[in-house]
């Protein structure tokens, strides 16, 4: 893959008053390459959904973008859909406590 850096850009005025009303807040938005980023806190806990609009992100991207964008804090995927113009995996903060779960065998 080759070397791609994150850019923030304008979301539609129209799309942030929408994700406010459903409760979001610190809401930005990013393009990666192909890929088109929207970052935003839900409930206390950060989300972010990466979008293409031909393909599924690949594992490279995801791995890129989550590392640029929350290098130290645990995400979780939660879900991978098909739009009608595009494809869509979205994140979420984790709320498994890593360092309490994880040392005491968490898969256990």
């Amino acid at each position: 893959m080759k070397t791609e850096s994150i850019i923030e850009v304008k979301l539609p005025k129209f799309v942030v008053k929408q994700m406010k009303k459903n409760g979001s807040d610190n809401i930005k938005s990013y393009d990666y390459g192909d890929c088109a980023i929207i970052v935003s806190r839900n409930d206390g806990r950060w989300h972010y959904s990466i979008s293409h609009a031909n393909r599924i992100p690949t594992f490279d991207e995801i791995m890129k973008i989550k590392s640029l964008l929350f290098p130290d804090i645990m995400m979780e995927m939660v879900s991978v859909s098909q739009q009608s113009n595009c494809f869509i995996v979205h994140f979420f903060e984790s709320t498994v406590d890593k360092n309490k779960n994880f040392e005491k065998g968490f898969y256990h």
